[in-house]
């Protein structure tokens, strides 16, 4: 692969590329290199994208010269560097983040891309702002189709070849964050005074028994642990001790086993010296991260304690580190925080005083669990460790697969119990559930809708906010049903064509996930399977009378503890009480022959009924479905961790892999 220099070369000018470290390749052999990873230069392992190399042009001299290219000698590279237009059109790349023939100018002109939001096949007619779609009057039933697109121009081949070569390198960049994100560096924080020492020989046990449990039970993360122990400012030297993040398990119980408690002279203790111990250890790149801090004494400072207890140093941390201070440490490095507490009534104040501040950085709250549990101590840890890995792959993918503004939800004013209720005028399409799976698997898929207009009674501010959308509480006017209308943050980016695109890739999905969800019910029953009432929100897609025009996607409001089964990115609950809804999505991608899985479960799972929403569709073709789908890579994920069940077996599926 790698490319020697010569006078021969000059017959390779233009088909060979330089990465940013100098060396050069074949340009076909490095595509094929880095379409699994690791993604790095297979010379000297630094981090490598297809898009940061350079087009390379040799001189057919017998002495050339090198002019930007490394220290190869007889290469001239040419380009301006990442983003050229000119250096991606010699890659057979392209940059289109927003491709300039998908953002609709008004809605008065009609929106081709009904028939295929987010640009749903390879045919890609009419995307080009202008067209028309048969819309039919309202109330009609109409069936969308790719065909039925009037006056709007075709995308030609060279667009949509390097679109999906885009796309594709987005999906590779998702899975690097995947791979990276899968290495868990986990920190054991622990008091070790003398008020521990009734409780230290527990907490011990635990902790080791809960890292080898988990490296036994999470195979595909790469977990390595830390251990910092705190004592007081008073303390006899040495007043902490660390272990640095390893992988020995015996040389972690071995740190762990030795430890001593130590007297301090007041009540609190250096809290602050270990938060700060904790911020400098040597987390890997890209990492997923959590502390776990056990502890009975809040640190020094009035603010902290909440008892009158005796306290050396009530103005605060003697060696001056604030609330603030520390934890922006610890968001910094983006640790998320976990607190056991032996006696509650001393560390309440800690926490919720630390929580003020982790909400003004925008973090999440620290988890609290009682350390004297073990089983609640062992249950705590491994359920925040899932959802610290996929929180982690959720926010880092985003920020790739996000063509528009990520607002914090610190940003947000959410509502409050006396918040005010207005009515809007809005045009309502409700799609229809797909009468066969056959529909559904073309590329072509569009489901049939009705349009209609309608008067919403909807609160003026949010319940709820994820990374993109904000949730809002409304009523049907006319009918009293409480509806929820999920909004994007940012109405024009997200992905090409705005807010209006992701809405409809939204409805498409569901009503595709909908249908597999109804014929697999009806296949459990076949084969003697006792399922609850099993079933998909079907949405509608909102347009408001405003100005510029907003999208939402309505759907009926739903009762009930929300519970997430499997992600997009290979997370998978593994409670057996879920093993139905796991085999689901492997059924999925054995009835689509290979060529879907729908993923991301989540919803209301009760003994009766199960009701789902905003599910995630892997589809080998990379367009369809949005920004979500991560295609054979994201069925790849799913099923590395997928483990076959009693549901599988019966529906014979257990053997039907990739």
């Amino acid at each position: 692969m790698l490319l020697s220099s010569g006078p021969h070369t000059a017959a390779f000018s233009g088909q060979c590329v330089s990465a940013p470290c100098g060396h050069p390749f074949h340009k076909h052999c490095l595509v094929r290199w880095l379409k699994q990873p690791p993604f790095y230069c297979p010379i000297c392992r630094k981090d490598l994208e297809i898009e940061d190399c350079r087009p390379l042009f040799f001189s057919s001299n017998t002495a050339p010269h090198l002019v930007g290219a490394g220290s190869i000698t007889g290469v001239r590279a040419q380009g301006k560097g990442r983003g050229d237009p000119q250096l991606l059109k010699l890659l057979g790349l392209t940059n289109l983040s927003h491709p300039p023939s998908f953002r609709p100018t008004s809605a008065a002109k009609g929106h081709p891309e009904d028939a295929m939001p987010g640009t749903w096949n390879p045919v890609l007619t009419a995307m080009h702002t202008g067209g028309a779609t048969k819309t039919g009057a309202v109330g009609a039933i109409v069936k969308v189709h790719p065909g039925a697109i009037q006056d709007g121009a075709p995308l030609n081949k060279t667009q949509i070849r390097a679109m999906i070569t885009a796309r594709r390198s987005e999906i590779r960049k998702v899975l690097k964050v995947i791979v990276r994100s899968q290495q868990v560096d986990l920190v054991f924080l622990v008091d070790c005074t003398n008020s521990m020492l009734s409780y230290i020989k527990a907490v011990k046990d635990g902790v080791t028994d809960i890292v080898k449990g988990m490296v036994k039970d999470n195979p595909t993360l790469n977990i390595k642990v830390a251990f910092v122990r705190y004592t007081d400012v008073h303390a006899k030297s040495p007043t902490t001790s660390v272990l640095n993040f390893t992988r020995d398990l015996a040389a972690f119980e071995a740190f762990v086993g030795a430890i001593k408690c130590h007297w301090g002279r007041d009540v609190p203790e250096d809290v602050m010296g270990g938060i700060r111990l904790v911020s400098q250890l040597p987390f890997r790149t890209g990492s997923s991260r959590m502390l776990i801090h056990i502890g009975d004494a809040p640190p020094h400072g009035e603010e902290f304690n909440s008892m009158g207890v005796h306290d050396d140093f009530s103005d605060g941390d003697p060696n001056g580190l604030t609330a603030s201070a520390a934890m922006e440490l610890l968001a910094e490095k983006d640790i998320q925080y976990l607190f056991g507490y032996i006696r509650s009534k001393y560390t309440t104040k800690m926490v919720s005083r630390f929580n003020e501040e982790l909400k003004e950085l925008g973090r999440p709250p620290i988890v609290e669990f009682d350390a004297q549990k073990p089983t609640e101590l062992s249950v705590t840890v491994f359920k925040n460790l899932t959802a610290t890995v996929e929180r982690t792959i959720c926010q880092r993918s985003a920020a790739l697969t996000h063509h528009g503004t990520i607002i914090k939800c610190t940003d947000v004013t959410m509502e409050t119990g006396d918040t005010e209720y207005v009515k809007n005028k809005v045009v309502l399409r409700k799609y229809k559930i797909p009468a066969t799976l056959a529909e559904v698997l073309p590329d072509t898929f569009a489901p049939s809708m009705t349009v209609d207009k309608q008067t919403l009674r909807m609160a003026t501010l949010p319940f709820a906010a994820g990374s993109f959308r904000l949730a809002f509480r409304c009523w049907d006017a006319d009918k009293h049903i409480a509806l929820v209308v999920k909004i994007d943050k940012d109405q024009g980016g997200r992905v090409a064509g705005g807010a209006r695109r992701r809405v409809l890739i939204d409805v498409y999905t569901q009503c595709a996930a909908a249908k597999f969800a109804s014929e697999f019910a009806i296949r459990a029953k076949e084969v003697g399977i006792d399922l609850p009432t099993f079933s998909y929100i079907v949405p509608g897609m909102v347009e408001f009378d405003t100005s510029p025009v907003a999208y939402g996607v309505l759907e009926p409001e739903i009762a009930g503890t929300f519970v997430k089964v499997n992600s997009n990115t290979g997370y998978v609950n593994k409670d057996s009480q879920y093993e139905h809804l796991q085999a689901f999505s492997h059924w999925t991608w054995v009835v689509s022959k290979g060529s879907h899985l729908v993923c991301d479960i989540q919803g209301v799972v009760g003994k009766t009924e199960i009701t789902l929403t905003d599910p995630v569709i892997h589809c080998k073709h990379e367009l369809k479905y949005g920004g979500t789908n991560l295609a054979a890579v994201g069925i790849d994920q799913f099923f590395k961790s997928h483990v076959c069940g009693p549901t599988c077996k019966k529906l014979k599926i257990a053997d039907d892999k990739p």
